[in-house]
């Protein structure tokens, strides 16, 4: 399962986008 895999994924993808 490589769930969390696609989280951190998710999060960088979205700190990269717009970084909180």
């Amino acid at each position: 399962q490589r769930q969390d895999d696609d989280k951190w994924k998710h999060d960088l993808y979205e700190n990269s986008e717009h970084p909180h």
